[in-house]
């Protein structure tokens, strides 16, 4: 074949599908035409070009996230790499291996006045796992400081039982003539995986299963993590040990686990949160986005809080934080339950009688709720097909989505590394790429209009089928502390815009669909799923009333509410 005549990008392209990256999202531009060159005349690639460097970042992320394999991100010199930031931030935070390769002029032109120029070698510093640069013309003797580096950032990107992987930055100076082609003869050796063990310190584990079997009031709260099976089928085992919180985005399914955390908590006076205060406190995966949980457990923190996570310092979100396993959830629990208490618990059985209860008072509270927010969410519980990818976005869309029991064994994904706006379109829009999948996005105006270049491409999967919650510009600033005491909130808080969602379908060919109502929002979202197409359906919710009708919910609870526990 012909491909480009640069040296080490040739060994660069050959490294990577040795290891099995084969997705590459391209940003176009000249000074990385051989980078280019180099993965378009390789079979074994699929390449995708998307213009906008910063929705292509987050493109890639979906992509990787739904692979879990690294996949490598292209751009040309200058502010190109700068936009691909947000993205490597978010894929820093939840591990989400990206290979991000810049072009660049050669060093001595840096600082020199020439266009498209900036520092860029280290330039993602505070968030990547390795940033690092290939010359591409080794000094004499050095000629395999280039594969070093290559394989030194693949095996940091890759994720392992003993490394979470994440994102690595290699820059690359090219010299003119950019363009120039020879021949290059293209592997032929199949993609190989290194076999590595996973050890578990056996003293820390005897002492965290001494802990475990003289402790009563046991917690395991799961953050944001892919769906596991295995996992499911351990935590089942002990779930009548232990009081088992998880998220949406936990994807955790294990019968008798409390799925809906703030609205159990919320309505607790003081001497039941002491009352539901656990001895131990078991964590693991990543972000949890309830801030009532993380309240409750800085306040009435456990005596002892074991974290279990493939990283190399764990997080002391709760501040109580006295153990970490640095390995895998199922090699923690497959140890423990070895040797492992697993009778049931009174502490256990209290909670999960009251989470029925308040099942039983959100069910009666749906039925006499108006078109809303949360009749939205609602009618996505009730309609969401079975085994489909749920992509939730950040604000108001994520927290809405807590507050329903979710089943037919849903995927659910949100860019909660970093919980910012940009970038959730171009994340789900890079899921659905990769998957067969139906890919549902659940996204706000706001977020929607941010990432309208997520459409800018030629790559648009069919089954990616989007819901805008158009409320009118943040709904999230009139329910959270603090906006609405500014006499700003609609000013500066608020972005209030009338902006067209079906423009925008109809200016990248688009399928649109519009509701006003709940009969509106079931039939079109019925549409919309059996398209053979990508479409956006629009829901128009009052502004005004939504934030009402969140508030009545938790007041229902607290109006509701029995001393359960005594």
């Amino acid at each position: 074949m012909e491909t480009t005549n640069k040296k080490s990008v040739q060994q660069l392209i050959d490294q990577l599908w040795k290891k099995g990256l084969t997705r590459v999202v391209i940003s176009p531009g000249s000074r990385n035409a051989p980078l280019i060159l180099g993965f378009t005349s390789h079979s074994k690639y699929q390449c995708y070009s998307v213009p906008d460097e910063r929705s292509a970042g987050f493109i890639a992320l979906g992509m990787a996230q739904q692979t879990q394999k690294p996949v490598a991100l292209v751009c040309s010199s200058g502010s190109a790499l700068l936009n691909y930031y947000p993205a490597i931030a978010e894929a820093f935070y939840r591990k989400i291996p990206l290979m991000v390769l810049s072009a660049d002029r050669p060093q001595r032109l840096i600082d020199q006045g020439d266009g498209q120029t900036i520092r860029q070698n280290k330039v993602y510093a505070n968030h990547i796992l390795l940033s690092s640069q290939l010359e591409e013309f080794p000094i004499q003797g050095e000629e395999f400081k280039n594969l070093q580096i290559i394989k030194a950032a693949l095996n940091l990107a890759i994720p392992s039982v003993i490394n979470p992987g994440g994102p690595v930055h290699l820059n690359m100076p090219f010299e003119e003539p950019l363009y120039l082609k020879e021949s290059f003869t293209e592997t032929t050796v199949s993609t190989t995986t290194d076999q590595v063990n996973e050890p578990i310190d056996s003293t820390e584990m005897q002492t965290a299963i001494s802990i475990w079997n003289s402790t009563s009031k046991i917690m395991i709260l799961g953050g944001q993590k892919n769906g596991n099976p295995t996992l499911d089928v351990l935590l089942q085992k002990i779930s009548k040990r232990a009081l088992i919180f998880s998220e949406t985005t936990s994807n955790i399914d294990v019968k008798g686990s409390v799925h809906c955390i703030d609205r159990l908590i919320t309505p607790l006076s003081e001497k039941e949160m002491e009352k539901l205060q656990p001895e131990l406190l078991l964590t693991f995966g990543g972000n949890v986005v309830s801030k009532r949980i993380k309240g409750f457990l800085r306040k009435y923190g456990p005596k002892h809080h074991i974290h279990i996570e493939v990283i190399e310092k764990a997080p002391d979100t709760y501040q109580c934080l006295t153990q970490h396993f640095n390995n895998s959830e199922e090699l923690f629990f497959t140890t423990l339950l070895k040797n492992a208490n697993i009778q049931g618990s009174s502490y256990v059985n209290q909670w999960i009688n009251v989470d029925n209860v308040r099942k039983e008072q959100q069910a009666k509270f749906e039925k006499t709720v108006t078109f809303s927010d949360f009749q939205v969410m609602q009618t996505m519980n009730e309609k969401i097909p079975a085994q489909s990818i749920v992509h939730l976005a950040n604000s108001t869309s994520i927290r809405y989505a807590q507050l329903f029991d979710w089943e037919n064994e849903l995927f659910f994904d949100a860019n909660r590394g970093t919980s910012g706006i940009d970038g959730i379109v171009s994340t789900a829009m890079g899921t659905a790429m990769v998957t067969t999948k139906t890919v549902v996005l659940i996204v706000g105006d706001i977020s929607f209009f941010y990432d309208t270049n997520a459409w800018w491409h030629r790559h648009i999967p069919r089954n990616l089928k989007v819901v805008v919650v158009n409320n009118d510009g943040g709904g999230i600033f009139r329910f959270i502390d603090g906006p609405n005491s500014t006499g700003q909130l609609e000013s500066h808080f608020e972005t209030h815009q009338k902006n067209s969602v079906e423009h925008i379908a109809i200016g990248f060919g688009v399928h649109y669909f519009c509701a006003t109502s709940k009969s509106e929002l079931e039939s079109k979202f019925d549409s919309l799923l059996a398209g053979n197409a990508s479409g956006i359906l629009e829901v128009n919710t009052p502004q005004l009333e939504n934030a009402g009708i969140l508030q009545e919910y938790f007041k229902k609870f607290k109006n509701e509410h029995v001393n359960y526990v005594g």
